[in-house]
């Protein structure tokens, strides 16, 4: 089954960029260091001579010594040379160099990976494009994790604290992998760069390998173009870690939120109908719990076991959450970043080039900066002010419609509290519930504050509403005192409303 490579069209295309973006300033550079080589074997050859006439003593010495370098002169002038428009330096020194570092690294993906991608059409599965099939690789193996963190946080959406949750913590499992597929993905670019600013100054660097004094800049280059390939190794290696741990823990993870979707892993045929079914079929369901599925499945026996309950998927998930392999693959996760970082530091003082893995972790810990700032925008516009977390809870405690004091609030009021998408939600939940909970407590509330003998101090200052509440004010006291004198009348006596004793 042919597989989906997002990733794969992108390095295609820097491939082919890289190799042409290259040979083409070769071809720009390399008359002029072939000029500049030139002239300075004529300069180093006349001064040859004058030495031998100057010092005939040294003579046979400068002159083994002339003889000696004159074959890397040749060997310099010519790995300049192109052959069927590819110079001599890429096809024998730098190209070969980095097939090495990706054939290393695509191997050892092969080895610990589930099983080598399928990769998408038009993309070629060949030595040229490694860092096609690496990508592929990787992306086939980690994409699967965040798959199921993203299915677990969509599995049966509701607004309960139980969801929440959910979300919450596919987030946190979701982080360290999307942090070890950037800083992979950085890495391949990284060493792509490389390899392309050596080939744009490899002439140069040939010129300088001639000659003493400049030869430690050739020696820097090469240094950095086996660092690159050093990278891709030690970092495949510390994917192949990665594979490894996630695909021995997660796979009872995405068996699990598979079952619960209505599908099966194993067999694709075993369908299950618990997450979409009805509250009535589950009541049935339920007084025939030896007979689930019986008519509704072609394998009823594979789901005797389960609760025919509506509640049976948050359950399933929940037992997820917080639990032992959701614990180690977070902790594969964080892991995996610490190896990461640390092949990038290998790479480097095996190789002895000057760098670390500072910037790509960086560029990296921006971009999710980014996203998360994002994120944290979306949510106070689609939830207000308080969040997601608040507007829920407020919501299941039936205090959506109530301020800090507990007086009702107005329209604007509820759009700033719970956003363009939490007061919506919490209004149809009222509506749903019958404005019991929190909505109805506003408004007796409400009504509480009119109905006081204090609600004066909130009235427009009419005079009319201050003297209707007078005289309520007024009729409550002669009801206390009739109250009152009734308690303390005889036995069988009692008094009418004007204080007159009756037997």
């Amino acid at each position: 089954m042919e597989t989906a490579c997002y990733s794969c069209d992108f390095f295609n295309i820097l491939t082919t960029m890289k190799d042409g973006f290259s040979y083409q300033i070769f071809r720009e550079v390399a008359p002029q260091a072939t000029s500049i080589i030139k002239h300075a074997l004529e300069l180093w050859l006349i001064l040859m001579g004058m030495s031998w006439f100057f010092f005939p003593s040294k003579a046979g010495q400068m002159t083994m010594s002339t003889l000696f370098k004159l074959p890397w002169i040749a060997m310099a002038l010519a790995s300049i040379h192109q052959v069927d428009g590819v110079p001599w330096v890429f096809s024998k020194v730098i190209s070969p160099i980095e097939a090495m570092g990706l054939n290393y690294g695509i191997a050892i993906l092969n080895t610990l990976g589930s099983a080598r991608p399928v990769l998408p059409e038009g993309a070629p599965d060949t030595a040229a494009y490694g860092y096609t099939q690496l990508a592929a690789l990787v992306e086939q193996q980690m994409f699967s994790v965040i798959q199921f963190c993203y299915e677990l946080a969509t599995l049966k959406p509701q607004f309960d604290i139980d969801t929440l949750i959910r979300f919450i913590a596919s987030i946190i499992l979701a982080l360290p992998f999307l942090f070890v597929v950037g800083i992979f993905t950085a890495f391949l670019l990284e060493a792509m760069f490389k390899v392309v600013a050596v080939g744009i100054v490899s002439p140069l660097l040939v010129m300088c390998a001639i000659f003493g004094p400049t030869r430690p800049f050739a020696i820097a280059g090469a240094r950095i173009l086996l660092g690159a390939a050093l990278t891709i190794i030690f970092a495949s290696g510390a994917m192949g870690f990665t594979i490894t741990g996630v695909n021995h823990y997660s796979v009872p993870f995405m068996e699990k939120v598979a079952s619960m979707k209505g599908e099966n892993l194993k067999d694709p045929t075993l369908l299950n109908d618990v997450d979409k079914k009805k509250i009535e079929d589950a009541a049935i369901c339920e007084r025939m719990n030896s007979f689930f599925g019986f008519g509704r499945s072609i394998a009823p026996g594979r789901y005797q076991e389960l609760n025919c309950s509506e509640l049976y998927v948050p359950n399933q998930a929940n037992e997820i959450i917080f639990s032992k392999n959701y614990i180690i693959l977070f902790v594969i996760g964080f892991s995996s970043i610490l190896l990461h970082l640390a092949s990038k530091s290998l790479a480097s003082n095996l190789s002895g080039a000057n760098d670390g893995a500072g910037p790509a972790a960086a560029v990296v810990a921006g971009a999710q900066m980014a996203l998360g700032a994002g994120t944290y925008a979306a949510t106070r516009l689609a939830f207000g002010q308080g969040g997601a977390g608040t507007t829920a809870q407020q919501m299941l405690r039936g205090e959506a419609f109530t301020g800090a004091g507990g007086s009702p609030l107005s329209a604007g009021q509820m759009l700033h509290q719970h956003g363009a998408l939490g007061a919506p939600a919490a209004l149809v939940m009222a509506m749903r519930n019958g404005f019991s909970n929190g909505s109805q407590g506003a408004a007796d509330m409400a009504l509480q504050n009119q109905m006081s003998p204090g609600a004066q101090r909130f009235s427009s200052g009419g005079q009319d509403t201050s003297q209707s509440f007078q005289e309520l004010n007024k009729n409550l006291t002669q009801l206390v005192d009739i109250l009152k004198k009734g308690q303390a009348s005889p036995a069988g006596r009692g008094v009418d409303r004007f204080g007159n004793t009756s037997t």
